[in-house]
């Protein structure tokens, strides 16, 4: 990977369910990392629903291999979110590939 093609700077931050006073509970974004990445690809994916076509849009980041994420995990990127549906592993532990879809819900 080249230091060159990480242009963009993402934040991985990961959903915490808090219960607070009186058992309710809440959920929270906890930060895990701040990388920088490469976005490999941008497309839209057409998604059938009972209501017609929806599309959802698909993103492919490249960072340098980081442990601790995993799927679920969220990506933001210029105030935008993403959830991450799959991670690959590119070269044995130096790059990842975070297979993105959509917006945080």
């Amino acid at each position: 990977m080249r230091a060159g093609r990480l242009k963009h700077v993402i934040a991985i931050t990961r959903r915490v369910e808090t219960i607070g006073e009186g058992g309710i509970a809440s959920d929270t974004f906890t930060p895990i990392a701040r990388l920088r990445a490469e976005i490999m690809s941008r497309d839209a994916r057409a998604f059938i629903a009972e209501a017609g076509e929806q599309t959802e849009a698909a993103v492919v980041f490249r960072v340098r291999f980081r442990p601790g994420i995993e799927p679920g995990d969220f990506v933001t990127m210029d105030e935008r979110d993403f959830t991450i549906s799959e991670l690959k592993e590119i070269v044995a532990r130096r790059v990842l590939e975070l297979r993105c879809t959509g917006d945080r819900a």
